[in-house]
């Protein structure tokens, strides 16, 4: 059965290894409802191939992703957002976790909120030295979501996840590997030669004695980010019914259509914040 990508996915097969590509310029590879529900057919897709053994998940262009699309929440969050939610967080973050591939992800240039969190659930995470990572959830009243709340505090203690969520910091990739957030950090430039390093070194180990490593290794860790994704699904809804929400989100949309009347500055500037229009 031969994959087949989407509007927003790209899909490309080399041997035993298939290419998936958040591909959507317009939003910096913003992980919107679309985007996770796309996502979420191709890796239903995937994890039916028993002749495939890894997955490299990548963002087309100089960004990983910009997180999630904020002109979503415009209107407000529709009445099924809770069960949408899940479907989409289920498809693709718990998915990740549970399909029997091993998913590398490669990082460059920012990856943020939702989009930081899709990373973060692939099994092992390569970034360039000079890319970063930021969870900004907060900065519009929101609550984090796509399992963050259960990731970061496994990855890196819940002191620095506090941190990392509460002040919505950018986490260079150094800190993030010295930290044990990510597997390896590579120079700019080099992220597909890296990656490729780290396939032939994987290929020296069984098709099934590395699925059983995943396994043995998520086998509590998988149940703790199921109830912890539903539970920010509800919460979510909860908190976007706040005026306070509301108040906050109508000002990062202000500054969205500020930004969009001036020239974009590059993706990896330290003084350009690519998370204003996400989450």
């Amino acid at each position: 059965m031969t994959v087949v990508g989407t509007d927003r996915i790209r899909v490309r097969t080399d041997a035993d290894t298939i290419h998936v590509t958040l591909d959507h310029p317009e939003t910096r590879n913003a992980v919107s409802r679309t985007m996770y529900h796309e996502l979420a057919f191709v890796l239903s897709q995937i994890a039916r191939r028993t002749d495939l053994r890894f997955v490299v998940l990548s963002g087309a262009g100089r960004v990983f992703s910009s997180g999630g699309d904020l002109r979503e929440l415009r209107d407000g969050l529709p009445d099924d957002y809770v069960t949408d939610y899940w479907q989409r967080m289920s498809g693709t973050i718990l998915a990740l976790r549970a399909m029997p591939q091993i998913v590398i992800a490669g990082v460059s240039g920012a990856a943020v909120g939702a989009g930081a969190a899709v990373a973060l659930a692939s099994d092992m995470v390569v970034v360039e030295s000079d890319a970063r990572m930021r969870f900004t959830f907060t900065r519009i009243g929101f609550l984090p979501d796509a399992g963050t709340t259960v990731l970061l505090p496994r990855l890196l203690g819940p002191a620095v996840a506090r941190d990392l969520l509460f002040t919505g910091r950018w986490i260079g990739a150094e800190e993030a590997c010295r930290r044990g957030m990510i597997a390896r950090v590579c120079e700019p430039g080099t992220l597909d030669e890296a990656v490729q390093s780290l396939l032939t070194e994987l290929r020296y180990s069984p098709a099934g004695a590395l699925g059983m490593v995943k396994n043995l290794v998520d086998a509590s860790a998988l149940s703790d980010l199921t109830s912890g994704v539903r539970a920010e699904g509800v919460q979510q809804y909860a908190a976007a019914a706040s005026g306070e929400y509301r108040e906050y989100l109508a000002r990062v949309l202000e500054l969205m259509a500020q930004q969009t009347a001036a020239p974009a500055p590059p993706a990896t500037d330290p003084d350009t914040d690519v998370t204003i229009k996400t989450h």
